[in-house]
């Protein structure tokens, strides 16, 4: 059910993929950069929402707010992570702003358990105008659909 105004309510939904990383997202010789490893945790993060939205039924388009990555050791190519993802709480926007925010936590975990990096990140859920929106779900010439 909606939360109430002013309210914060613990998240519902959780993610949990295998990735299996090859030798083209390099940084450094033997490990992923570390952009792409924060693209594809923006990019799960985005999933939970969804699922979050649409459990709750939330209107407004979602847009990302923040996102932290704390890097604990080397993420290597041509290997297996476990990601795990939360939508850990939804939550009313601060200072009377229209919309809700969704507080969203991850891991990084290599084969053997070890983390290699956790990250937080803040969501919007909001409606926007109608030429944003527009512009957002527009589909540029030359791009793929």
């Amino acid at each position: 059910a909606p939360a109430e105004p002013g309210s914060s309510s613990p998240g519902q939904t959780r993610l949990r993929c295998v990735v299996e990383l090859g030798d083209e997202l390099n940084g450094h010789a033997g490990i992923v950069h570390g952009g792409f490893t924060a693209a594809l945790l923006d990019d799960l993060f985005g999933w939970v929402c969804a699922h979050e939205k649409r459990a709750r039924s939330l209107p407004g388009m979602i847009l990302t707010a923040n996102l932290h990555v704390d890097y604990k050791s080397p993420v290597l190519d041509s290997s297996a992570y476990v990601i795990d993802v939360r939508a850990e709480r939804v939550e009313d926007r601060p200072h009377g702003r229209t919309g809700k925010q969704l507080l969203l936590s991850a891991t990084v975990s290599d084969a053997s358990g070890r983390v290699c990096a956790r990250a937080t990140s803040t969501y919007v859920v909001k409606t926007v105008g109608a030429s944003f929106a527009s512009r957002a779900q527009s589909v540029p010439a030359g791009a793929p659909a």
